[in-house]
């Protein structure tokens, strides 16, 4: 009888656990620069209406070119960053798929997977306990493949609490950075039309708009678009997942088959949440997911 709690911890399995956990956070490090380089980007589309005396010194629109070309950078970091991510997907579900019988066709060979998790290893010789016993034995009343099917339910519901959490401090923050930027135009620009004094600062606007849609307007949608798609899916799978052991074990393989290529599309798709915001919920959300198993 197969054992997932045991073969998860196998070597060749602990080194997968590692790997996608460096491509993620290799992910979320690229992630953060865009932001940064975005934050940049909205800070100089502003300067024309911020009376600083070395910004009079230069027609409007300069502002507007130096402000697209930090835009143009990160979104190319930003694409960097997505196609990371969808690394350590892949390499995630290469993990997932041999715990549950699953076929599939590995797109990251042997040889990088040893390359990442040796430098890994050799940076912090503790990270193999890290990534051990990655699903929790509240799966272990369960035989296999019933066993499969609780850890695709652990895999799909652990953090949708988490990215509610993470979708109201997004809404909080634009709502914050609108205030601040609208204050700032009216106080300064002697309550003018923000934006709207001239062809240059008709530009600005444009692109400080891109900016702002970007980020955080576009992290907002996505995290809220993906928490949606989420609930859908469990909704739809409720009766599968309210009894995992009353399931038919003749269907469990086609079951296991379609429930792991959403999981799949899922880490692909989505929205990093970051570092500070998941450690603070993290063992809050590992708790309730164990309790819809219990």
């Amino acid at each position: 009888m197969k054992n997932i709690l045991e073969e998860q911890n196998l070597e060749k399995n602990l080194r997968l656990l590692i790997v996608q956990r460096e491509l993620y956070s290799k992910s979320k490090r690229f992630k953060i620069l865009a932001l940064i380089i975005l934050f940049i980007s909205i800070v100089i589309s502003v300067f024309s209406i911020i009376p600083i005396e070395f910004s009079r010194d230069y027609p409007e629109y300069y502002f507007g070119y130096i402000s697209t070309f930090f835009l143009v950078i990160s979104l190319g970091i930003g694409k960097v960053s997505k196609s990371i991510q969808e690394k350590a997907a892949e390499v995630q579900q290469q993990f997932d798929c041999s715990l549950f019988n699953l076929d599939y066709q590995p797109l990251v060979d042997s040889e990088e997977i040893l390359k990442i998790s040796d430098e890994a290893i050799s940076k912090d010789r503790g990270i193999k306990e890290q990534v051990r016993n990655w699903y929790t034995d509240a799966i272990s009343k369960f035989n296999f493949p019933y066993s499969a099917l609780a850890c695709q339910q652990q895999n799909i519901g652990w953090n949708i609490s988490l990215s509610k959490r993470y979708l109201n401090f997004l809404l909080f923050l634009l709502f914050l950075l609108i205030i601040i930027i609208v204050g700032i135009g009216f106080v300064w620009n002697g309550i003018k039309p923000l934006f709207l004094n001239g062809f240059g600062n008709f530009y600005n606007f444009l692109v400080f708009f891109a900016a702002i849609i970007k980020t955080p307007v576009s992290s907002a949608w996505s995290t809220r678009n993906e928490i949606k798609e989420k609930e859908e899916f469990m909704n739809e799978k409720r009766e599968i997942f309210s009894d995992i052991s009353a399931n038919s074990i003749e269907c469990i393989p086609y079951i296991l088959k379609e429930i792991q290529s959403n999981i799949f599309r899922f880490r692909k798709n989505h929205k990093p949440i970051p570092d500070f915001f998941y450690k603070f919920y993290k063992y809050r959300e590992e708790a309730r997911s164990r309790q819809r198993l219990e």
